[in-house]
């Protein structure tokens, strides 16, 4: 019964983890997502810089995502979405076909839960 209680104040504490990348400006986030995928990737220079570059592009954008006022839900849904998609094929046009294949890979274990997916 006692682990019982531990373990789901363990599992509460999880939950309760703010997204490391909440409160950090766009290059930071940018640069952070740019590290792991150069590693997970095998990114060479000029892709790292290119990659750099989209992601701290879309970072902005989601940061001024947060900020905007939608008309409802669904709205705000179509925008993440249609920012998600222009996001993979800025990446395409960047990656090569191995290392896309990886990348939408990666997404997907991530999306549905799999372990070692991490951001």
């Amino acid at each position: 019964m006692v682990f019982a209680g531990v373990l789901s104040i363990a599992q509460a504490q999880e939950l309760a983890q703010p997204n490391p990348e909440a409160n950090k400006s766009p290059e930071k986030v940018a640069q952070m997502r740019t590290d792991r995928m150069a590693t997970g990737l095998e990114l060479t220079a000029t892709q790292k810089t290119k990659v750099y570059n989209i992601n701290l592009k879309y970072a902005q954008k989601r940061q001024e995502m947060m900020k905007s006022q939608f008309s409802t839900p669904e709205e705000q849904r179509m925008e993440k979405r249609k920012m998600g998609e222009n996001y993979q094929n800025e990446l395409k046009a960047v990656l090569n076909n191995e290392q896309y294949q990886k990348f939408v890979q990666h997404r997907m274990d991530k999306k549905n839960g799999k372990t070692g997916a991490t951001r």
